[in-house]
């Protein structure tokens, strides 16, 4: 079992509205295929991947990714200190998350996660607002990243 250490504090979100990081469409593909890639694993549930792979619409992929979205979340309590290690281990999020994540003589992370929740919450809009653009390409590109991140799960 890997060691790390999780800050369940939320500093910094509290007051105002704050706008959340900064990510490529490449970042917020990782940080969401990572989930989907966690959520496969822990439910075995292959109908969110099956309705992303089918869209042909735009409707159709946003309610897909509407979907997956919502079974997600499930994923933190049974992956979430892997997910959040994998993550943070990330060379396509290093730029991103490297002031929020330390790492100690040891290679353990110290894991914000009040800012994965954020990180999160900025791959998801932006990932809504791409389907608007081409929703069949990012659907595909989705299962994509999410397919091929799946097997580290399943040798847990």
């Amino acid at each position: 079992m890997m060691k790390v250490t999780l800050d369940l504090e939320t500093e910094g979100l509290s007051g105002g509205a704050q706008e959340g990081p900064k990510l490529s469409e490449e970042q917020a593909l990782e940080i969401m295929g990572e989930y989907l890639a966690a959520f496969l694993a822990s439910e075995q549930d292959w109908g969110v991947i099956d309705s992303l792979l089918r869209a042909r619409s735009e409707e159709e992929a946003l309610r897909a990714y509407d979907e997956a979205l919502r079974s997600v979340h499930r994923v933190m309590e049974g992956f979430g200190f892997v997910l959040l290690v994998n993550l943070a281990k990330s060379d396509t999020l290093s730029d991103v998350i490297k002031e929020k994540v330390t790492f100690s003589s040891d290679n353990v992370p110290y894991v914000q996660r009040a800012y994965f929740n954020e990180l999160l919450d900025s791959a998801s809009k932006f990932i809504s607002m791409k389907m608007r653009e081409n929703a069949t390409q990012v659907c595909l590109r989705l299962v994509e990243r999410a397919l091929s991140k799946y097997p580290k799960y399943m040798q847990r």
